[in-house]
């Protein structure tokens, strides 16, 4: 599964100390020019200029070749990830700003890509579904300890998802999962 990723994921993981659940997930994720110099402005917190400082081999930098402007929907971080997960003919681009998601599904749809954007709260909860955190502390964290902005409402919805959300987080959920050891004992 190919993975690309906007600034702000990556910030608030490494902010909450879960950034280990990225590799776990995805082994390789890609990010632009652009949302490296994102994670590294100086109003950034200190564990996350410093994390950006001695990236992970995981992670790997790559400049989209064919740019997209930003706009009032679209900062230049969010522009860049686009343009590198189109590139790149992404699976997935993590990402938290509402206001790009419809930008993702339209320029994918007409790329005939299968391209869907997630959050660091799916983030989140694909990995408590996979045991690797424990969702109501992360979340917990996200909210109290970063400047991670979501509505009380949608928070709320990842304590107690909807049937809807309930599938989608499995449904990722399964895509990590390692298959079963066929020569384990049963």
């Amino acid at each position: 599964m190919i993975c690309v990723s906007n600034t702000s994921p990556l910030r608030y993981l490494v902010e909450i100390q879960a950034i280990g659940v990225l590799p776990t997930l995805f082994h390789e994720i890609f990010i632009p020019l652009a949302v490296l110099q994102e994670l590294q402005l100086p109003h950034f917190p200190s564990s996350v200029r410093a994390w950006a400082a001695s990236l992970p081999p995981w992670l790997k930098v790559e400049t989209p070749s064919a740019p997209l402007p930003t706009s009032s929907s679209l900062h230049p971080g969010e522009a860049a990830a686009i343009a590198l997960a189109l590139q790149k003919r992404a699976d997935r681009i993590l990402l938290d700003d509402q206001k790009a998601i419809p930008v993702v599904e339209q320029l994918a749809a007409q790329q005939g890509l299968a391209l869907q954007a997630r959050g660091t709260l799916a983030l989140l909860a694909i990995a408590a579904e996979l045991r690797l955190i424990n969702l109501p502390h992360a979340i917990h964290r996200l909210v109290h300890e970063t400047r991670f902005r979501a509505t009380p409402v949608l928070i709320q919805r990842f304590f107690n998802p909807d049937p809807l959300l309930r599938q989608l987080i499995a449904g990722e959920a399964a895509r990590f999962r390692p298959p079963p050891d066929p020569h384990a004992p049963h």
